[in-house]
């Protein structure tokens, strides 16, 4: 295993170019060798499988150990489910964003960007910049309906300068349909004065931005 554990980069990537999504994720798996490989190679080509993955809540206390760092995947494509290591994800709620990118927020209310299949994170402003923010503090389960929704106007990941893309922008709805927004490295979120103070659903769509309210 020696051998193949030092193979090649460019050897290693041209036969990523020919592997299933899924299949690059199990290469990643082999060995520490060609997890980083793997990792550089999914963080220099933006790859996204055909059919979208789900992730799995986390099981319950019965059935989830509080110690354990795997979460659950299914591949629409197959039927399938995959286990992956992320303790970045556990014991965080976790919103998808789109471009492959999660937005999860912990017990304290930290928020941060997360990839699940680079490994990258990019650190967002505390919740408790929000100025309309009236509930932190009041009950650790608040983090639960923190953020309804969230999306990214591009991909938050710079691919050619390998950091944050400044360029990218999210917006969310939080607690009760309140849309705020943040670009990567502000230092706050701010809301965004609208006529409407209850929206259901955003979506970015040709460079713009939409609410949707009932």
């Amino acid at each position: 295993m020696d051998l193949w554990a030092d193979i090649l980069t460019d050897i290693f990537f041209s036969i990523c170019k020919r592997l299933a999504h899924r299949d690059i994720i199990v290469v990643n798996s082999v060995c520490k060798s060609w997890q980083m490989s793997g990792s550089l190679y999914l963080s220099g080509n933006q790859i996204s499988p055909k059919f979208p993955w789900l992730m799995l809540a986390e099981k319950d206390k019965w059935g989830h150990s509080s110690s354990d760092t795997v979460r659950n995947f299914y591949d629409m494509s197959n039927g399938k489910i995959y286990n992956l290591n992320l303790p970045e994800t556990i014991s965080r709620v976790c919103l998808s964003v789109g471009f492959g990118w999660l937005l999860t927020i912990d017990i304290n209310s930290s928020i941060n960007l997360f990839h699940p299949l680079i490994g990258r994170k990019i650190e967002l402003p505390h919740y408790s910049t929000l100025l309309k923010n009236n509930v932190i503090g009041r009950d650790k389960k608040v983090r639960r309906i923190l953020f309804w929704k969230a999306v990214a106007s591009t991909d938050p990941w710079n691919y050619k300068t390998q950091n944050f893309n400044q360029d990218c922008v999210i917006i969310a709805t939080y607690e009760r349909g309140l849309p705020a927004i943040v670009k990567l490295g502000d230092k706050a979120w701010k809301d965004i004065q609208t006529r409407h103070r209850h929206y259901y659903d955003d979506v970015f769509y040709r460079s713009q931005y939409i609410l949707y309210y009932m």
